[in-house]
């Protein structure tokens, strides 16, 4: 882990608009949902800083 990183457990976690964050698991099964709200739903505002998977 590093300094920054914190564990999450079960249930509801919420981040601050432009808070960089980045979840993984490498322990058991995850089914993660991510919510946006506001008024703005599109992803051309989202700034990939590492992307594993090659999208831009």
């Amino acid at each position: 882990m590093r300094d920054n990183d914190s564990t999450k457990k079960v249930g509801v976690s919420e981040y601050s608009l432009g808070l960089t964050h980045r979840i993984e698991n490498p322990y058991v099964d995850l089914s993660f949902i991510e919510i946006q709200t506001g008024d703005y739903f599109g992803e051309d505002d989202i700034e990939r800083l590492e992307d594993d998977y090659g999208r831009s």
